[in-house]
């Protein structure tokens, strides 16, 4: 699957996709014959959950940190609870900041 093609089934730009590339969240993906990115499945996924998470307010360095729980694949349910818990911890405290 081209980017194009990967940004629109995402809603993510090209350009957000080629700087999770820069950035190794994204494996570099094989190019094809005429130099077009060739992006797998896998790699499709691996998008949906980064924007999901940025969405929830994480870091780059923390979705990176996510991402390398996720493809240990060893029940990384623990940690990446304590994670999503620290996460909720800061918002919630952000938001008594404004509040006050």
């Amino acid at each position: 699957m081209h980017i194009g093609s990967v940004a629109k089934k995402i809603g993510l730009t090209p350009d957000a996709i080629r700087f999770y590339e820069r950035n190794a969240l994204l494996p570099r993906p094989p190019r094809s014959a005429g130099g077009f990115r060739e992006f797998a499945d896998t790699d499709v996924q691996t998008l949906g959950f980064i924007r999901q998470v940025q969405g929830l307010g994480f870091t780059l360095k923390e979705v990176r940190e996510l991402l390398e729980l996720r493809q240990r694949r060893l029940q990384p349910c623990a940690p990446v609870r304590r994670r999503l818990e620290q996460k909720l911890l800061h918002v919630h405290g952000k938001l008594e900041d404004l509040q006050s």
